[in-house]
């Protein structure tokens, strides 16, 4: 993991811990999301590995997979794809007449900015 990578999730999991202990439910759900938006940013495709698939024994070192090392750039654009999809869902929602949930969409993307701002 990139020092980028390091600091960025360390700030992010230290703020979901403010956010469970404080019971910001809304926040909870949305740190553990980008969270989640890393991590997935960090796997490495397996291409047709699954066709091959065997059943290993808890903690064989060869079942352990390489991630990717995110740049800071890397990071920027994942949480800026975050961002573009909550701006999205909210413009839908709103169209649908959901403005509950478009308000709720949009209350996240100052939340994700802050960490754009600083990554």
């Amino acid at each position: 993991m990139s020092d980028a990578a390091t600091f960025i999730k360390t700030r992010i999991r230290s703020d979901l811990t403010a956010a469970m202990k404080a019971r910001r439910t809304a926040e909870t759900s949305l740190l553990r999301a980008i969270l989640a938006a890393l991590d997935n940013a960090e796997a490495i495709s397996v291409g047709t590995a699954h066709d091959r698939y065997q059943v290993r024994a808890f903690g064989d070192p060869s079942v352990e997979a390489l991630r990717r090392v995110l740049s800071e750039a890397d990071i920027r654009n994942v949480l800026l794809r975050e961002t573009a999809v909550r701006e999205a869902a909210a413009r839908e929602f709103e169209k649908l007449g959901r403005l509950d949930e478009a308000e709720r969409l949009q209350n996240e993307v100052p939340l994700i900015a802050r960490y754009i701002a600083h990554p």
